[in-house]
């Protein structure tokens, strides 16, 4: 791993300052090329870290959680919030997501990893709509969902957010795979975490016929 963590180092040093909002920088060829080894290389991450998942070893996700965790965080700082984001996100969302199941079968350790993990998830969502961060949601779901009354209390919270972010799309016809997603996410939500779901202020009789009318 520790190669493609050098990689990933240079590709970064490569772009520009995170406060740089001049796009003719951004869409520079070098810098371009650049943001593409970027996500190929957290997509071959995420595979590599795919294979962590073994029940038998537990120490092997959390030693891949310690190697990544801060690379993962520089990628993070030196792509939000800039022209970059909306590409990198989903694959950086893909690795977190990997991680998360890998870290499972140690559920102090994945809730710990969600905790981190979710701030990030919800400041993408209302900064570029991308699908990924319910395809993460929905891993969540599916892992931590029903374990208690209080973690159930995070995803309603969670939930109603998301909803409300939803909701308030200009042009919901022009966004069907963030729709899609939503929607798949509160399937994971009715199987696995149904309290967060019915008990949800944002699905009350009174206000169902609105959210829906909006998506």
């Amino acid at each position: 791993i520790q190669p493609l963590l050098v990689l990933i180092s240079e590709s970064l040093q490569v772009l520009p300052d995170p406060t740089n909002k001049d796009m003719e920088k951004w869409c520079h060829p070098e810098i371009q090329e650049s943001i593409d080894s970027l996500v190929r290389y957290l997509s071959v991450l995420q595979v590599i870290v795919r294979f962590c998942d073994a029940p038998h070893l537990p120490s092997l996700a959390e030693w891949a959680v310690q190697l990544l965790s801060p690379c993962l965080k520089v990628v993070q700082e030196r792509t939000v919030s800039t022209p970059s984001y909306a590409i990198v996100f989903p694959k950086l969302a893909g690795t977190h997501q990997q991680i998360l199941r890998s870290a499972a079968p140690q559920e102090e350790t994945a809730l710990t990893i969600f905790s981190n993990t979710v701030p990030l998830v919800v400041q993408a969502l209302e900064q570029t709509r991308s699908a990924a961060t319910f395809k993460y949601v929905s891993a969540a779901v599916e892992i931590f969902g029903s374990k208690s009354v209080e973690v159930d209390g995070s995803f309603q919270d969670l939930l109603s957010h998301m909803t409300s972010v939803v909701t308030r799309l200009v042009n919901p016809a022009e966004m069907t795979g963030l729709l899609q997603a939503y929607f798949e996410c509160l399937h994971r939500y009715t199987l696995y975490c149904p309290r967060a779901l019915c008990y949800n202020p944002q699905f009350t009789t009174d206000r169902k016929s609105v959210v829906w009318e909006r998506v």
